[in-house]
């Protein structure tokens, strides 16, 4: 038996049946790309989001940071100064904070190396902070 010899009804049956297959095989694609593309959604939610606003975080603090220094040294009052001591304590403790949540989000190798190097410079900055402090009270007394 033919296809040619088919009836009309059986071959449009055979059609449909044919497009529904189809069909089928493209919802299951479809289903499981949308499933890979959820894994890879969860996975920038769950580790690159955080991670980037850590980063950022911790970059709006060490500006600000440098910021309160600067004011610090330009103030001229006692109690201004003793302000932005503790404004600068908070700030560099917002600081350690976001070190510590992004610490454990870093995936690849180079990113623990520039954070590495951050925390270097970073410590050393704390160092010369010591210096500057004393010498902006020293200037003011």
């Amino acid at each position: 038996m033919k296809f040619e010899n088919l009836k009309l009804a059986t071959k449009q049956g055979i059609a449909f049946g044919f497009i529904l297959f189809i069909m089928a095989g493209t919802t299951v694609f479809s289903l499981v790309e949308m499933s890979r593309l959820k894994d890879e959604i969860d996975k920038v939610n769950a580790n690159w989001l955080p991670s980037v606003i850590s980063i950022a975080e911790i970059n709006l603090n060490t500006s600000e940071y440098r910021i309160s220094e600067l004011q610090h040294a330009f103030t001229h009052y006692g109690h201004k100064m003793q302000e932005q001591e503790q404004i600068m304590l908070a700030i560099k403790a917002m600081v350690d904070k976001k070190q510590d949540i992004y610490e454990p989000l870093m995936v690849y190798p180079e990113e623990r190396k520039l954070y590495s190097d951050f925390r270097e410079k970073w410590k050393r900055y704390l160092e010369l902070h010591e210096q500057f402090m004393r010498l902006s009270r020293q200037n003011n007394a």
